[in-house]
This record gives structure tokens, C-alpha cells and sequence, in this order.
């Protein structure tokens, strides 16, 4: 009596399913260390976005009756800013830590670039508050160049790490920014506290989303 195919087709389903299997695990295990190696932006959008947030909020709370801004608000303002890079650079930092070739190198590069570019800005500000020049002319470039700063920062990352939603935030920053020129001081901190730290926040929120729901849709 000829045997019955049954079980070397059952057999066959048996390892096809473990394959497949075996493929879902690489799979996660590969998607959990690009994650562990590749910088996180809702840990920097966040960061930014509560320091942009409530420095631009104290500008806005602590302006004088020129609309300029006073030393302490200033002060507070430049330190949330320049820490936001701080952090921003250190992660990049820890997330590239373990890569080598021209990701490592663009990685530092990029973080390094960050707190340089905040102190050139926070020795600019600090200039511009011994001029002579009145606050009309002084308080737009002092909070006018760090947020220029950050949204071409933004864009240049996005191309490094092939993101459209950080694309997107960099030039609606810089669009934010250059709408807010046009409201009076000091109006115009407000503006862009909301529009930008706020812009940060909701951005962090919807790309937390987006990936909770990628994950589940994967597992």
C-alpha cells in the first residue's frame, strides 16, 4: 500500500512556519537595534520643545515696556537653549557610540555642531546687550538667530537621517519665525513659544504614535 502524502506535507507547513517565525525574530531584533543605535528625536524634540516653550514664555511674561527683554529672562532663556543642545548632543553621542565608519562620524559631527552653533549665539546676544543700539533692533536678532539656528540645524539632521517629519518641523520653524518678526514686541516671544516649542511637542507626540502603532501592526 503506497503512503499517504499527508504527513510530509504537514511536515513541509511545519517548517515553513518556523521559518517564518525565525524571520519575524531577526526582523524585531534588527528594528530593536536600529533603535537602540539611531538617535531618538522624540527625546530631542521634547527636550527642545519644553525648553523653547517656556524660555520664550519667560521672555514674553518678563518683557519690558520697550517689548525688550530683561537680563534675567534673557538669562533663563539663553540657559534652556543652551542646555536643549547639550542634551541633544550627548545622545547623539551615546546613540552613535557603538557604530563605526561614516554614520559614527556624521553622527559626532552633527552632535558637535549643535553646541557650537549655541555658544557662537550666546556670545552674539551677550554683545549685542553692551550696544548702544535700541531694543526695537536688538531684541528680534537675540531671539530671532537661536530659533534660525535650530530650524536650519533641524533640516541639515533631517538629511543626515533621512527624516521628512524633521524636515518638515525645521522649515515651519523658520516659517513661524519669520511670521513672528512681523507681530510687535513683545508679542512676538509668545508666537513663537507657541508655534515652535508647542510645534515641537505635538511633532514628538504624533511620532510616538505613528511608531506604537507600527510596532503593533509588526507584532
Amino acid at each position: 500500500m503506497p503512503e499517504s502524502p499527508e504527513p510530509r506535507a504537514e511536515g513541509a507547513h511545519v517548517d515553513a512556519k518556523g521559518a517564518a517565525e525565525s524571520l519575524m525574530i531577526l526582523d524585531h531584533g534588527a528594528s530593536l537595534a536600529r533603535d537602540r543605535l539611531q538617535p531618538d528625536d522624540r527625546q530631542i524634540l521634547v527636550a527642545w520643545g519644553l525648553s523653547w516653550l517656556i524660555g520664550f514664555l519667560t521672555l514674553w511674561l518678563t518683557a519690558d515696556e520697550d517689548g525688550g527683554s530683561t537680563v534675567w529672562g534673557f538669562v533663563v532663556f539663553s540657559v534652556l537653549l543652551f542646555a536643549a543642545a547639550v542634551f541633544t548632543a550627548v545622545h547623539l553621542g551615546r546613540r552613535t557610540a557603538g557604530i563605526r565608519g561614516p554614520s559614527a562620524v556624521s553622527g559626532a559631527i552633527y552632535g558637535g555642531t549643535w553646541i557650537i552653533s549655541f555658544l557662537a549665539v550666546f556670545v552674539i546676544n551677550i554683545r549685542l546687550s553692551f550696544t548702544d543700539l535700541d531694543s526695537s533692533v536688538t531684541a528680534p536678532v537675540s531671539f530671532g538667530l537661536p530659533v534660525f539656528v535650530v530650524g536650519i540645524l533641524y533640516m541639515a539632521g533631517a538629511a543626515i537621517y533621512r527624516s521628512i517629519p524633521q524636515f518638515v518641523l525645521g522649515a515651519w520653524i523658520v516659517v513661524a519665525l519669520l511670521l513672528s518678526l512681523f507681530a510687535e514686541m513683545p508679542t512676538s516671544y509668545a508666537v513663537m513659544g507657541l508655534a515652535g516649542g508647542g510645534a515641537m511637542l505635538v511633532t514628538a507626540l504624533v511620532v510616538h504614535l505613528l511608531r506604537g502603532r507600527a510596532s503593533l501592526g509588526a507584532s
